[in-house]
């Protein structure tokens, strides 16, 4: 397990490499490997909220705006459950 959550921040920070040089669809490629993982793993929210974002800005460069709002929303959702949490302790 500890080899897969290696590999899914790997995936993460190659993914952020690829859209900082303009290679989208490879970026793309790589955070939803990472997103994939994370569910898996049951990665802590802020984790997976933050790969939403990531995928939501990819998906806005390359014009898939529908999509984009998607994972925005996702990490919003995400996002919220963590507040409420802290609320109530």
């Amino acid at each position: 397990q500890d080899n897969a959550a290696l590999l899914a921040v790997t995936c993460n920070n190659l993914g952020c490499y690829y859209k900082k040089v303009g290679k989208y669809h490879g970026a793309l490629s790589y955070l939803r490997r990472a997103l994939k993982m994370e569910m898996e793993l049951k990665a802590d929210e802020v984790t997976v909220a933050s790969t939403h974002l990531n995928i939501c800005a990819i998906l806005s460069k390359l014009e898939k705006h529908d999509k984009a709002v998607q994972h925005a929303l996702s990490a919003l959702q995400l996002m919220s459950k963590t507040a409420s949490r802290q609320d109530h302790n």
